[in-house]
């Protein structure tokens, strides 16, 4: 019996850096590693890999949106490509010229900081507005409510997080009380629930919250440092001791997804896990420390619950070294 899924190695000994980022948009896998500045991607769910073309080697940060665009922070400004770095060119908003970081909820909402301002975008950088009242950094991640809400969480170092909200379409931000010392998976699902993994002077686990985190309640005193949702709203989370689980009740319950995956070294097993991505077909992507990026034959929204635990993983070894 198989207590998760099991997993299906094609080339065990193929030797990759750590991959850090997986972000699946406009149908193309992108996957950054820890080490260096490399982003490769795949248009054909990780059978073939190719090096994303770039305008200078090193950059800063890394962010997609929905309608394709791409944007690479440099330290004098930022790049955009809308043709999967083909091309490039300085982004430029109303003007200004001196726009240095930018950050996305990888869908259409866009916020970038010039020298000066901070500015806005919601249909996904065609219409730039001016934020009257901003955060005070947007170097962090941005979350988009359906209505006129938008959430902005800054990731300090060790346990400095802040968040802001926005009730006006990100034109005002203020700063939102949260009593959390620190945070792992912090997640905007389908149905406008929050679910967030962290710690705090009186408990630890992971939690949900239905009112824009005016209240949460715990349902697991599991933590992840990542947790995704598929479209029928199952989630999947790792965590340094977790390296790939799935939950099918809001993070309630979660089933280990581990058997068969080459666990090379058992000392390190808390750092094997690096980053997780769902595309829009409900294949699942693992990146694993030093071997390629595992993908799932099937897709994982297409199982049914009582054949869950069968599915095969397959180790995609052709990404470029």
């Amino acid at each position: 019996s198989d207590s998760g899924l099991n997993w299906k190695s094609l080339d065990a000994n193929f030797n990759n850096p750590e991959h850090s980022i997986l972000n699946y948009s406009n149908g193309i896998l992108y996957s950054q590693f820890c080490y260096s500045s490399d982003i490769q991607f795949t248009k054909d769910k990780g059978l073939t890999w190719s090096l994303l073309p770039k305008t200078n080697q090193y950059f800063g940060g890394f962010t997609t949106i929905s309608n394709g665009n791409i944007y690479l922070e440099y330290d004098s400004n930022v790049m955009l490509s809308n043709d999967n770095g083909e091309n490039w060119k300085k982004l430029i908003i109303n003007g200004d010229t001196t726009i240095r970081s930018i950050v996305s909820d990888r869908k259409k909402s866009i916020m970038a900081t010039s020298d000066v301002n901070v500015y806005i975008s919601l249909d996904g950088g065609q219409i730039w507005k001016h934020v009257i009242s901003p955060p005070r950094t947007v170097d962090s991640k941005l979350f988009t409510f359906s209505d006129s809400t938008l959430i902005l969480i800054y990731r300090g170092h060790s346990s400095n997080n802040t968040l802001f909200i926005s009730k006006d379409l990100g034109l005002h931000w203020d700063l939102l009380p949260f009593d959390f010392d620190y945070l792992g998976a912090f997640t905007l699902l389908s149905d406008n629930c929050l679910i967030f993994s962290g710690t705090n002077q009186n408990d630890y686990g992971t939690f949900v919250s239905f009112d824009k985190l005016k209240s949460y309640s715990k349902v697991s005193s599991k933590t992840f440092e990542t947790i995704i949702e598929d479209k029928n709203e199952n989630l999947y989370g790792f965590d340094y001791l977790v390296v790939c689980e799935t939950s099918k009740d809001k993070g309630k319950t979660w089933k280990n997804m581990t058997v068969g995956l080459p666990l090379v070294n058992q000392k390190d097993y808390y750092e094997l896990t690096s980053a997780m991505e769902i595309d829009e077909d409900g294949y699942l992507y693992l990146a694993y420390r030093n071997y390629p990026v595992f993908r799932t034959i099937n897709p994982v929204t297409s199982l049914s619950e009582q054949n869950s635990s069968s599915i095969n993983i397959s180790l995609h070894s052709t990404i470029v070294d």
